[in-house]
């Protein structure tokens, strides 16, 4: 019955966060587990699935029953239900295809594929180091990527193939090492489940969190269970050690005793300081998060996004107060970025806060933006958004030429997008090309109708040259 309850719980789950990616995992461990279980009784007299059914799943040496067929009947039921609601949501999800997660998932594998085979060998093999999937994921990721909706959304920080997601990060040659040793660990497992219910339990989790991998990446909550159910495994069942792993292993077990309690603190700091950075965004909060766990860098770029959002508010009505809401903003996105220098998102609001302060402050602070503009554009050469981002600060300090050459180099990116042909006649304009300006803006305004702003500019633009023809 504990088992069985534990069923329920992971159905309960599988409804609530209606993954499919969980449904195809259940299935198929499901069917696994069946197999196995068929397989083990094939040397009894009775049929096989007449006394899985009749007699329940597991037998122990005594061979007395464990869990019953309620179990059978639960997941039986499980699947009927959850086998409903899934079937429903597929037409949906076939018609939404190009603005569904699974666009994006299938967009994230091919941008980590591309990031490998585009290294050198030797990173081939060896990877450019743990969690640096967004250096490579935004340098090397197809172009088709940037006209998602949901590209600001879905990060590649972590790739949603926990196989793959090592691959970019620590190369062949680690993700080899990994697979042998998951693979070690599970054939352990199943062989102590003969004997060992925990055994069994362990070699379905950790099966079933192998096919997970698959289709998702292993979460902070799923990573700690992984080793703990590893460990585990390898430390039941006739382990032979000489002496010197013996106690080599006596003094691990120790030392882990004396540091758990730090551990264990740390991970509530983490835990606490995670309910604060996610909860309502206000500064006290952000600055308790980043004081519980300094180490995280989105802590201090969602606090750099909150100055920036309160110097905007106050660049008219209060520009000193608003200058220190600046400083304070970008004071954190640097410290965000000497966490995690490679994290784009970071770059990124740095660009941002700079650009902003420069735009409604000091035009030096648009200045000393260009290099840090020119750093974002190397960083994800194909993300048209960076290139944008450039255009409009060389825009600001009156670089034309440099200013149109990064908005045509996004045009070359994503030509479905109004900004850019709004940006391109702004720059014609300025350099007295009006009726290229005018056709830039009348392409903006035929791909986006009721965009009053670019209707605007194009009016403007079309008074300019009738001014410009009368007084000829």
């Amino acid at each position: 019955m504990p088992d069985g309850l534990g069923t329920v719980i992971t159905l309960l789950a599988f409804f609530l966060t209606f993954s499919r990616s969980a449904y195809i995992v259940l299935l198929i461990t499901t069917l696994l587990t069946v197999l196995i279980l068929l397989k083990r009784h094939s040397g009894e007299p009775k049929g096989r699935l007449q006394n899985l059914i009749k007699d329940g799943f597991w037998t122990s040496q005594n061979d007395e029953r464990i869990i019953s067929k309620i179990l059978l009947i639960i997941i039986i039921f499980g699947f009927i239900i959850f086998g409903a609601i899934f079937l429903r949501s597929i037409p949906s999800t076939v018609s939404n295809f190009s603005q569904s997660s699974l666009s994006l998932r299938l967009a994230e594998w091919q941008g980590s594929w591309s990031a490998v085979i585009n290294r050198p060998w030797w990173r081939q093999l060896a990877g450019y180091g743990p969690e640096t999937v967004y250096y490579t994921f935004f340098k090397y990721r197809p172009a088709v990527y940037n006209y998602s909706a949901q590209e600001q959304i879905v990060g590649p920080n972590q790739i949603r193939n926990y196989y793959l997601h090592l691959l970019s990060g620590i190369g062949l040659i680690g993700l080899i090492l990994y697979l042998w040793i998951y693979f070690k660990i599970l054939r352990r497992s199943y062989k102590n489940s003969r004997d060992n219910i925990l055994d069994t339990g362990i070699f379905f989790s950790l099966l079933a969190i192998a096919l997970y991998s698959f289709f998702y990446y292993q979460t902070e909550s799923v990573l700690p269970l992984f080793w703990v159910l590893a460990g585990v495994s390898l430390s039941g069942g006739k382990i032979h050690f000489n002496n010197i792993y013996h106690y080599s292993g006596k003094l691990l077990g120790i030392l882990f005793i004396v540091l758990a309690p730090f551990l264990f603190y740390g991970l509530g700091c983490a835990a606490v300081a995670d309910y604060y950075g996610s909860s309502y965004p206000s500064e006290q909060n952000f600055l308790q998060a980043v004081k519980l766990n300094p180490i995280i860098d989105a802590y201090q770029r969602n606090l750099s996004k909150l100055y920036m959002l309160e110097m905007l508010s106050l660049k008219d009505n209060n520009k000193n107060l608003a200058l220190k809401k600046y400083l304070q903003g970008k004071e954190a996105i640097d410290k965000a970025l000497a966490i995690s220098p490679l994290d784009i998102r970071n770059q990124r609001q740095l660009v941002l806060v700079n650009y902003y302060a420069g735009v409604n402050l000091n035009k030096t602070y648009q200045k000393e933006n260009i290099p840090e503009s020119v750093k974002l554009v190397h960083m994800a050469p194909s993300d048209y958004m960076s290139w944008d981002m450039l255009g409009l600060v060389y825009l600001n300090v009156g670089d034309l030429n440099q200013a149109r050459s990064a908005f045509l180099k996004e045009r070359s990116l994503n030509s479905s997008g109004p900004g850019v042909w709004l940006h391109l006649g702004e720059v014609s304009k300025q350099q007295g090309k009006l009726d290229e300006a005018i056709n830039y803006y009348e392409t903006a305004v035929r791909i986006s109708h009721n965009w009053g702003f670019a209707v605007n500019e194009l009016n403007k633009a079309l008074e300019l040259k009738h001014n410009f023809l009368r007084t000829k």
